[in-house]
């Protein structure tokens, strides 16, 4: 955690010093966006490490760490949050997402603070089948759970070859170790297509 913090506090400087979240909206594929996207990245690393979802209330308590003698307060502050968390979850969740569900809400609304990465899978079933009542907030939670991070990135991969650079043959290898990992809902995710703007 030493190592982490010690590298974000050190990004977060320069991109102070370089004109902030401003600049790095100015510039777009410069130096500062690169610094930017690592210091998200070591966000997402440490929320994970002590089990937080990844949502702007979490953040928050990680942008306060300026300097390395704040280190032990925002470790305190985590542990503190990971605990009230736990407590509060899975209920919490499954409450988000029936009133996301309510409100006609996107992912991208709702996912952070239930606790769920926001990806190609994670708005299948959201919207076509916890949305349009064919499963429970609890057989999504389920099913977002028992998809890991590689088979999420395989599920992206399989969109990829079946959509953006189509190669039929490589589609079916993905769609044929999905299947061996029994994905819900495989022969439908393999077919759907994300119309944008989502």
């Amino acid at each position: 955690m030493k190592l982490l913090f010690s590298e974000y506090i050190k990004l977060r400087q320069k991109l102070e010093n370089n004109g902030g979240s401003q600049a790095v909206l100015e510039n777009p594929g410069s130096e500062l966006e690169d610094m930017y996207e690592r210091s998200l990245a070591i966000e997402n690393e440490v929320l994970t490490k002590f089990g937080l979802p990844k949502s702007l209330k979490y953040r928050e308590i990680i942008w306060d760490l300026i300097s390395k003698e704040h280190s032990k307060s925002i470790i305190n502050r985590l542990e503190k949050a990971a605990e009230e968390w736990l407590k509060s979850s899975p209920q919490q969740s499954i409450k988000l997402l029936e009133e996301a569900k309510k409100a006609d809400l996107k992912t991208y609304e709702v996912s952070p603070e239930a606790g769920i990465d926001d990806n190609y899978s994670t708005i299948f079933y959201f919207e076509e089948y916890f949305k349009k009542g064919v499963i429970t907030a609890q057989e999504l939670l389920n099913i977002l759970k028992s998809i890991d991070e590689e088979t999420s990135v395989k599920i992206g991969h399989l969109n990829y070859y079946k959509v953006t650079e189509p190669n039929f043959a490589e589609a079916e290898l993905i769609y044929n170790k999905l299947s061996e990992k029994k994905i819900p809902y495989l022969e439908e995710l393999k077919n759907w297509r994300l119309v944008y703007p989502y």
